[in-house]
C-alpha cells in the first residue's frame, strides 16, 4: 500500500429537494459565532418546516411573487432576474449604479398616481430597457461568475441542467435560460437566518435564489430609501470575523455561484437528498475551493467537522460537518484529479443500480474497494497535518490551507495499562507515544495504518501492515503519529491502544473465543523471551515470539493444530515468574 504524495472555503446555501426541508440546527451566527455558522445550503427534509410544495409557505411565496416586477439581464446561459423597486428586494446598488438609480427613480416619480405597486415597478424596468440603461453591477458580477461555473463544470463532462427553468421570486420568463433570481432570501423563500442561496430541484422550478445584498433579517426605511439588516458573515473559531459579504459581496457571488450551481449539476444525475444529503453539501463545497480559492469560505466550518475524526462518520448527514468536510473533497481532487466527482455522480444517478447508494459510488470512483481502503488511509494520515506548521512544506500536505485548519483529535498512549477506542464507519484515529514510551496498538477492523515522524527533513510517511503495530517514538524522530483509518461505510471497529505495564499482562481477561485474537502486553523493557500458553492439564497450547517491536506478544486463540481453543481457564507467562490465570469465554 502507498500514501499517495499530497503537494499542493462559505455562509450557507440551500438546497431544495422535492420532499420537505433539513434546517440546520444552529442559532444565529451573530449571537453565538464560536459555536455556530452561517446557514443555508442543501436542505430538505423535517416536517412542519418550510417549503414544501402547495403547503401554506409556497402560496405565500406564490402571491408575493405576484406583487414584484423585474428586470432582466441575459446571458448565454442564464436569465438574472432583479428589482430596483424601493424594498428589501431592491439589488445592491453600488458607486458605478448611482446614474442608474437616479434615473429609476426619476421614471418612477414621473408616473401617475395611483398605479399598483405592481405595474409602477414593471413600467419602471420595461422603460430602462427601451432606454438601453445599464445593469447594476450586483447582478453583471452575478452572471459572469455563474457562467464562469457553468463553464468549469462543463469542462469537466458532467450534465448541464437542460430542464425548463422558472423564476421563484419574479413574474418573468427563463427565456430558454437557467433562472437565478436575486432576491431577499429570508422574505421571499421563508427562511430565517444568514442565507447565501438556495438552489431549487426541477420539480420545483429548477432555479436559483440568490441573496441581493447579503443582509438578512432586512427592513427598508421609506424616509431614507435605505435597506438595512444583518451582514452575512463568515467567522473562524472564537468569534473572528474573516468575512463580512454584505461588503465583500463579490466574493460572496463568487462562492455562492461556485455552489449552488453545482448543486443544479447534480439534479441532473438524481433529483432527491436520500441517503446522499452529506455528498450534496460535501462536494458543493469543495467546488467553491477549485473556482473561488482566495475566500476560503469553508474554514469557518472545518471546526465541527476536524476535531471529531474519531467520532463522525464522513458521511453523516449533519449540516455544519458537511460543509467542512469539503477538505476531503479537496483531497481527492488532488489524488485522483479534478474529474473524479463525476465518477460519483454517474454512479448516484445510474437507473440500472441501486441510485443514491454512497458505498457503491465511492468503490466506483476509487476503482475497487482495497483501493477506496488506501484513499481513506491516505487522507487519515494526511489530516494528521492539519494545523500543524508542518503543512506548509511538507509533501503529504493537499492543500495551501491546511496550516489554517483545526488539529484533530490525538489518542495518546496510556500511562500504563489499556485503552479501548472506538473507531466507527468512516472515521480515523492518530495515536501518539507518551513521551519516549513504547506502547503497542491491536486494531480489529483496520489492516493498517500509516506512521508519520517527524524530522529535520519534514514529515516521513511508512506503512504498518498487520493488526499490531507499535506506537513507538523512534530515535532522532521528533514526533510520531500512527494514523489509523476505518475504511468500512458500515462495520465499526476498535483500536486497543496499550501502555507500559509492570509485568506481563493480558489486555483482556477474560477474552472472547470468538475474537480474532488477544493481546499480551510487555512490562518496561520490552518482550525478550517467549510467551507460552498452557492448559489447566499443563499441556503447551502456544509458543509465542516477541511483536509489535518487542512490546508486546499476540496469541490468535488457536491450537498448535490451527484449530480455535475451546472455552476454559489457561494460563501464560515467560520464562519467570508464576503463570497467570486466563479466562477464554464461549
Amino acid at each position: 500500500m502507498q500514501l499517495p504524495v499530497l503537494p499542493v472555503r462559505r455562509a450557507r446555501h440551500a438546497v431544495l429537494a422535492a420532499l420537505s426541508v433539513l434546517v440546520p440546527a444552529l442559532a444565529s451566527h451573530a449571537a453565538t459565532p464560536e459555536t455556530s455558522a452561517p446557514r443555508g445550503c442543501a436542505t430538505l427534509l423535517v416536517a412542519g418546516s418550510l417549503t414544501v410544495p402547495g403547503g401554506p409557505a409556497a402560496q405565500a411565496q406564490r402571491g408575493m411573487a405576484a406583487t414584484l416586477s423585474g428586470r432582466t439581464l441575459l446571458t448565454g446561459h442564464f436569465a438574472v432576474h432583479y428589482t430596483l423597486a424601493p424594498n428589501v428586494h431592491r439589488v445592491r446598488l453600488t458607486a458605478q449604479d448611482a446614474a442608474l438609480k437616479a434615473l429609476a427613480d426619476s421614471l418612477r416619480a414621473a408616473l401617475p398616481g395611483g398605479l399598483s405597486t405592481y405595474r409602477r415597478d414593471s413600467t419602471v424596468h420595461a422603460k430602462l430597457d427601451s432606454l438601453g440603461a445599464p445593469h447594476p453591477e450586483y447582478a453583471v458580477k452575478a452572471a459572469q461568475h455563474f457562467e464562469r461555473a457553468y463553464a468549469y463544470y462543463d469542462s469537466l463532462g458532467m450534465r448541464m441542467p437542460a430542464y425548463a427553468s422558472t423564476s421563484t421570486a419574479y413574474l418573468l420568463p427563463g427565456h430558454g435560460r437557467y433562472v437565478v433570481d436575486l432576491a431577499d432570501i429570508n422574505t421571499a423563500a421563508g427562511y430565517a437566518g444568514a442565507y447565501y442561496g438556495l438552489a431549487y430541484p426541477p420539480g420545483q422550478g429548477g432555479s436559483i435564489l440568490l441573496e441581493n445584498d447579503f443582509l438578512y433579517s432586512a427592513s427598508y426605511n421609506p424616509a431614507t430609501d435605505q435597506v438595512g439588516g444583518l451582514g452575512v458573515r463568515a467567522f473562524y473559531p472564537a468569534g473572528v470575523v474573516f468575512r463580512d459579504y454584505s461588503v465583500s459581496w463579490e466574493m460572496g457571488l463568487k462562492v455562492t455561484a461556485s455552489h449552488e450551481f453545482y448543486h443544479s449539476v447534480q439534479y441532473m444525475y438524481t433529483p432527491q437528498l436520500t441517503n446522499i444529503h452529506a455528498w450534496y453539501e460535501l462536494s458543493a463545497t469543495g467546488m467553491e475551493e477549485r473556482l473561488a480559492p482566495e475566500v476560503n469560505d469553508y474554514l469557518q466550518y472545518t471546526r465541527f467537522n476536524i476535531p471529531k475524526n474519531h467520532t463522525t462518520s464522513l458521511t453523516t448527514a449533519q449540516t455544519n460537518e458537511n460543509y467542512g468536510n469539503a477538505v476531503f473533497h479537496m483531497y481527492l481532487t488532488h489524488v485522483r484529479g479534478a474529474g473524479f466527482d463525476r465518477l460519483v455522480w454517474e454512479r448516484l444517478g445510474d437507473t440500472a443500480l441501486p441510485r443514491n447508494h454512497m458505498p457503491t459510488a465511492l468503490v466506483h470512483m476509487a476503482g475497487s474497494q482495497a483501493a477506496w481502503d488506501s484513499l481513506f488511509a491516505g487522507y487519515a494520515a494526511a489530516m494528521a497535518l492539519s494545523g500543524s506548521s508542518a503543512a506548509a512544506t511538507s509533501p503529504l500536505a493537499f492543500s495551501p490551507d491546511m496550516p489554517q485548519w483545526p488539529r484533530p483529535t490525538f489518542d495518546t498512549v496510556p500511562p500504563q495499562g489499556v485503552a479501548t477506542l472506538a473507531m466507527p464507519p468512516l472515521t480515523f484515529r492518530l495515536l501518539r507515544p507518551r513521551g519516549a514510551q513504547p506502547g503497542v496498538a491491536t486494531l480489529s477492523g483496520p489492516a493498517g495504518a500509516w506512521r508519520l515522524d517527524s524530522t529535520a527533513d519534514g514529515v516521513a510517511a511508512a506503512w504498518l501492515s498487520g493488526s499490531m503495530l507499535p506506537v513507538t517514538l523512534p530515535a532522532g524522530v521528533a514526533a510520531s503519529v500512527t494514523a489509523v483509518a476505518n475504511a468500512s461505510f458500515s462495520a465499526g471497529g476498535t483500536t486497543v491502544l496499550a501502555g507500559p505495564v509492570a509485568t506481563v499482562t493480558a489486555a483482556r481477561n477474560p477474552v472472547e473465543r470468538t475474537q480474532a485474537g488477544l493481546l499480551f502486553l510487555a512490562p518496561a523493557g520490552g518482550a525478550a523471551d517467549t510467551l507460552r500458553v498452557f492448559s489447566e492439564t499443563g499441556r503447551q497450547i502456544a509458543n509465542l515470539a516477541p511483536d509489535g517491536g518487542g512490546a508486546s506478544w499476540n496469541w490468535n486463540l488457536r491450537d498448535p493444530q490451527n484449530r480455535p481453543v475451546p472455552p476454559g481457564l489457561y494460563f501464560y507467562g515467560t520464562g519467570t515468574g508464576a503463570p497467570k490465570p486466563l479466562v477464554v469465554m464461549p
